[in-house]
Order: C-alpha cells, then sequence, then structure tokens
C-alpha cells in the first residue's frame, strides 16, 4: 500500500496497481488514510477489547508467571541439592585432613570447595529474592 497526495488529500492505494497498473494488479480500490485509521481501530476494539480476548490474555500471562516462577523455585532446588552436595565433599575433605599430614593440594581443594559454597548460596540468596514480593492478577 501507498499513499499519495494529490493536492490536500491523501489516498492509500494498491503499490501493485501504482506501480504496473491493470497488468498486474487489478485493485483499483483508493481510501482515505484517515478512514482506514479508523477502520482499522475500530477491528482492534471489537477484537481485543471483548470478554474473551480479555479473559484470553488474562489466563496467558497468569499462566507465563506461574511459568516463571515454578521454573525459579526448581532452580533453587537444584542449587540447594548442589550445595548439600559441595557441603559433603568439603566435610570429607576436612575428616581427611584431620587425620592425616596437610598437603598444599589438599588445602587448594578446600579452598575451592569454599569458594563454591559460597557462590551457590549467593546463587539461592539471588532466586529467593527474586519472588518474596507476590503479583496477583486479578479480574474486575
Amino acid at each position: 500500500m501507498i499513499v499519495i497526495s494529490p493536492e490536500k488529500r491523501s489516498v492509500s492505494i494498491c503499490n501493485n496497481h501504482w506501480s504496473r497498473c491493470n497488468t498486474i494488479c487489478k485493485n483499483k480500490v483508493r481510501i482515505k488514510p484517515r478512514d482506514l485509521e479508523k477502520a482499522v481501530i475500530e477491528t482492534l476494539f471489537e477484537r481485543l477489547l471483548n470478554p474473551d480476548a480479555i479473559k484470553n490474555i488474562y489466563a496467558q500471562v497468569n499462566q507465563y508467571l506461574i511459568n516463571m516462577i515454578t521454573g525459579s523455585l526448581q532452580d533453587e532446588k537444584s542449587l540447594q541439592k548442589k550445595l548439600v552436595h559441595e557441603n559433603k565433599q568439603l566435610d570429607n575433605l576436612v575428616k581427611f585432613v584431620m587425620g592425616a599430614d596437610v598437603s598444599e593440594a589438599i588445602r587448594e581443594q578446600i579452598r575451592i570447595k569454599e569458594t563454591h559454597i559460597k557462590s551457590l548460596q549467593r546463587k539461592i540468596k539471588e532466586l529467593s529474592g527474586k519472588f518474596t514480593t507476590k503479583l496477583i492478577i486479578t479480574k474486575k
């Protein structure tokens, strides 16, 4: 669609008809942009501002939020499991150190485990802080 402006009237017409005439496109329909905008806006109001469309939007937004929250909770549970596993490994290293002479490699492993545990704790804290505020969408 293109818009031409003869004098003070703008008219929207088919681009193929305008550039190639009747040989390609027989669509000679012309419409004023004001009338076209009015038709588009009325159609949008009709299709989007009816109860069924609003219910559909409401349901989709709620489902999206539920999926987002559920996914974050699952991520948090996964991180909690990793944290428990890292703590067990650190405990095993500490028990080993208590019974033997400690090498530098073992000390480095302990430092790595402690750093990883702190990282997991920080990630868990960030995830649990994301959804402390409850967001509820209600029908009105």
